[in-house]
């Protein structure tokens, strides 16, 4: 079992598989309802911080070697933040001769910004959509490898 692990990082050397998801968490919500009696008399007051921000947490995983590339930011997650995060991914593996990475079909993911960056980068980038089945994905990897 070690050798197969040890091959397959081998080969991971020379091209790498990357699953990208950017996670977008919602922090400091101000509160939607409360339960108080009518009127002036029954309301009360609530301190909170200020309303809602995201934080906006962007990785992309190695499943050979489980490794982690990631950046974490408070502005918007769009084609800028995605196109600076390909620049990251290209640091990280400069040594690979090809890097795919799979990611979901966003709109940002799609913009003319992302996919020109990743071919400068020479990245391969493989969108999921909607009609994506299990058999498709399975045999996507397997060509891929």
């Amino acid at each position: 079992m070690n050798s197969l692990l040890s091959s397959a990082i081998e080969a991971d050397s020379k091209s790498v598989l990357l699953y990208l998801d950017p996670v977008h968490q919602v922090y400091n919500s101000g509160n939607g309802y409360s339960w108080q009696k009518r009127g002036k008399k029954g309301t009360k007051l609530i301190r909170t911080t200020s309303h809602n921000k995201r934080l906006n947490i962007i990785g992309a995983l190695n499943p050979i070697t489980l490794k982690i590339t990631s950046i974490i930011s408070d502005s918007n997650c769009d084609k800028y933040l995605m196109s600076s995060f390909f620049y990251e991914i290209k640091k990280e593996y400069t040594d690979t001769n090809q890097v795919d990475i799979i990611l979901d079909n966003a709109p940002y993911n799609r913009s003319s910004l992302v996919v020109e960056t990743a071919k400068e980068l020479g990245l391969n980038l493989i969108l999921f959509t909607k009609l994506f089945t299990k058999f498709k994905f399975n045999r996507a990897c397997l060509e891929i490898f």
